[in-house]
């Protein structure tokens, strides 16, 4: 998410004003939209492009391949 600061001047008191945009989007974030969070989604494509990354090593044999998998799985979801 960006952040622009706009300062503005009322009376001698600096307010500042900020409006968020969506980092994908770009489009500006209402205030209503603040409770959503991207972050928290499940992130599934995350979790096969790994498998599949791991899949590819060829010095590695099946029984460490799924330990791999199984760490980043455990990794992934507990770590914060």
């Amino acid at each position: 998410m960006f952040v622009i600061h706009h300062n503005l001047t009322l009376t001698g008191v600096v307010h500042s004003c900020r409006l968020y945009y969506h980092s994908m989007t770009n489009q500006v974030v209402l205030s209503n939209d603040f409770e959503y969070d991207s972050d928290s989604e499940d992130l599934e494509w995350t979790r096969v492009a790994s498998n599949k990354l791991i899949d590819e090593f060829i010095d590695v044999n099946k029984g460490e391949k799924e330990l791999m998998k199984l760490w980043n799985q455990f990794i992934s979801q507990n770590a914060q």
